[in-house]
Protein backbone atom coordinates (compact mmCIF):
# COMPACT_ATOMS: atom_id res chain seq x y z
CA UNK A 1 0.00 0.00 0.00
CA UNK A 2 1.08 3.40 -0.88
CA UNK A 3 0.81 6.23 1.71
CA UNK A 4 -0.83 8.86 -0.02
CA UNK A 5 -0.42 11.51 3.17
CA UNK A 6 -0.35 14.74 1.30
CA UNK A 7 2.48 17.07 3.12
CA UNK A 8 0.86 19.94 2.75
CA UNK A 9 -2.40 18.97 4.56
CA UNK A 10 -0.40 17.79 7.13
CA UNK A 11 0.67 21.68 7.79
CA UNK A 12 -2.70 23.10 7.54
CA UNK A 13 -3.98 20.45 10.38
CA UNK A 14 -1.35 21.42 12.42
CA UNK A 15 -1.70 25.32 12.08
CA UNK A 16 -5.33 24.79 12.52
CA UNK A 17 -4.95 24.52 16.54
CA UNK A 18 -2.35 27.28 16.02
CA UNK A 19 -4.77 29.99 14.43
CA UNK A 20 -7.96 28.75 16.57
CA UNK A 21 -5.48 29.30 19.76
CA UNK A 22 -4.97 33.07 17.99
CA UNK A 23 -8.57 33.76 17.87
CA UNK A 24 -10.39 32.72 21.17
CA UNK A 25 -8.29 35.99 22.62
CA UNK A 26 -9.46 38.56 19.67
CA UNK A 27 -12.98 37.06 20.90
CA UNK A 28 -13.00 37.76 24.47
CA UNK A 29 -12.63 41.14 24.48
CA UNK A 30 -15.10 42.00 21.63
CA UNK A 31 -17.84 40.17 24.31
CA UNK A 32 -16.66 42.01 26.80
CA UNK A 33 -17.11 45.60 25.24
CA UNK A 34 -21.24 44.68 24.11
CA UNK A 35 -23.18 47.21 26.00
CA UNK A 36 -25.34 45.76 28.83
CA UNK A 37 -28.35 47.31 30.79
CA UNK A 38 -27.74 48.91 33.67
CA UNK A 39 -26.19 46.75 36.37
CA UNK A 40 -25.87 42.61 35.25
CA UNK A 41 -29.04 43.23 33.45
CA UNK A 42 -29.80 40.96 30.01
CA UNK A 43 -30.76 43.38 27.69
CA UNK A 44 -32.97 41.28 26.00
CA UNK A 45 -35.48 40.56 28.76
CA UNK A 46 -35.20 44.23 29.74
CA UNK A 47 -36.51 45.13 27.02
CA UNK A 48 -39.53 42.35 26.36
CA UNK A 49 -40.37 43.00 30.12
CA UNK A 50 -40.48 46.98 29.47
CA UNK A 51 -42.74 46.56 26.19
CA UNK A 52 -45.00 43.93 27.82
CA UNK A 53 -45.96 46.83 30.46
CA UNK A 54 -47.72 48.73 28.30
CA UNK A 55 -49.86 45.37 27.22
CA UNK A 56 -53.07 46.15 29.86
CA UNK A 57 -52.50 43.78 32.60
CA UNK A 58 -49.48 42.46 31.41
CA UNK A 59 -47.50 44.82 33.72
CA UNK A 60 -47.88 41.96 36.35
CA UNK A 61 -45.10 39.84 34.74
CA UNK A 62 -42.65 42.77 34.90
CA UNK A 63 -43.56 43.71 38.43
CA UNK A 64 -43.89 40.18 40.03
CA UNK A 65 -42.24 37.58 37.75
CA UNK A 66 -39.67 38.76 35.69
CA UNK A 67 -36.15 37.97 36.56
CA UNK A 68 -34.87 41.25 36.08
CA UNK A 69 -37.80 43.21 37.81
CA UNK A 70 -35.38 45.56 39.60
CA UNK A 71 -33.62 46.55 36.47
CA UNK A 72 -34.13 50.56 36.89
CA UNK A 73 -35.58 50.44 32.86
CA UNK A 74 -38.34 47.89 33.75
CA UNK A 75 -39.54 49.48 37.16
CA UNK A 76 -40.24 52.95 34.65
CA UNK A 77 -42.20 50.97 31.97
CA UNK A 78 -43.83 48.91 34.90
CA UNK A 79 -44.72 52.20 36.86
CA UNK A 80 -46.12 53.42 33.49
CA UNK A 81 -47.77 50.62 32.25
CA UNK A 82 -49.83 50.41 36.12
CA UNK A 83 -50.57 54.28 35.63
CA UNK A 84 -52.24 53.34 31.83
CA UNK A 85 -53.70 50.76 32.92
CA UNK A 86 -55.24 52.44 35.99
CA UNK A 87 -56.68 54.77 33.03
CA UNK A 88 -57.95 52.02 31.04
CA UNK A 89 -60.47 51.66 34.21
CA UNK A 90 -61.38 55.02 34.43
CA UNK A 91 -61.98 55.27 30.44
CA UNK A 92 -64.25 52.04 31.13
CA UNK A 93 -65.84 54.08 33.67
CA UNK A 94 -66.72 57.19 31.62
CA UNK A 95 -67.94 54.46 28.66
CA UNK A 96 -70.82 54.18 31.11
CA UNK A 97 -72.14 57.57 30.89
CA UNK A 98 -74.63 58.30 28.27
CA UNK A 99 -73.86 60.46 25.26
CA UNK A 100 -70.72 62.17 27.22
CA UNK A 101 -68.83 59.73 28.47
CA UNK A 102 -69.51 57.45 25.80
CA UNK A 103 -69.30 59.56 22.46
CA UNK A 104 -66.85 62.17 23.80
CA UNK A 105 -64.52 61.64 26.85
CA UNK A 106 -64.36 58.05 27.22
CA UNK A 107 -62.77 57.22 23.36
CA UNK A 108 -60.75 60.84 23.90
CA UNK A 109 -58.88 59.28 27.07
CA UNK A 110 -58.77 55.84 25.71
CA UNK A 111 -56.95 57.66 22.30
CA UNK A 112 -54.58 59.53 24.75
CA UNK A 113 -53.89 56.04 26.36
CA UNK A 114 -53.15 54.70 22.76
CA UNK A 115 -50.86 57.26 22.15
CA UNK A 116 -48.88 57.14 25.54
CA UNK A 117 -48.55 53.60 25.52
CA UNK A 118 -47.12 53.37 21.71
CA UNK A 119 -44.68 55.82 22.93
CA UNK A 120 -43.84 53.82 25.72
CA UNK A 121 -42.87 51.06 23.68
CA UNK A 122 -41.09 52.63 21.68
CA UNK A 123 -38.75 54.05 24.11
CA UNK A 124 -39.03 50.60 25.85
CA UNK A 125 -37.95 48.83 22.25
CA UNK A 126 -34.64 51.32 22.40
CA UNK A 127 -34.11 50.46 26.07
CA UNK A 128 -34.51 53.72 27.84
CA UNK A 129 -36.79 54.92 30.59
CA UNK A 130 -39.75 57.49 29.69
CA UNK A 131 -41.84 59.64 31.32
CA UNK A 132 -45.33 59.69 30.38
CA UNK A 133 -46.56 63.41 29.42
CA UNK A 134 -48.17 65.38 32.10
CA UNK A 135 -48.78 62.79 34.77
CA UNK A 136 -45.60 60.68 34.32
CA UNK A 137 -43.45 62.77 37.29
CA UNK A 138 -46.55 63.09 39.43
CA UNK A 139 -47.21 59.55 40.23
CA UNK A 140 -44.39 56.79 40.97
CA UNK A 141 -46.15 53.68 42.13
CA UNK A 142 -42.82 51.69 42.12
CA UNK A 143 -39.73 53.01 43.52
Amino acid sequence: MENNTNPDLENVQSAAPEVQAEAAPEAAPAAAEAPAAEGNFNQTNVIAYSVLAYLTILWLIGLLISPEKDSPIVKNHVNNGIILFLGEMVAGILYMIPYVGRYALGPLLSLVILVFAVLGIIKAVKGEKYELPIIGDKFTLIK
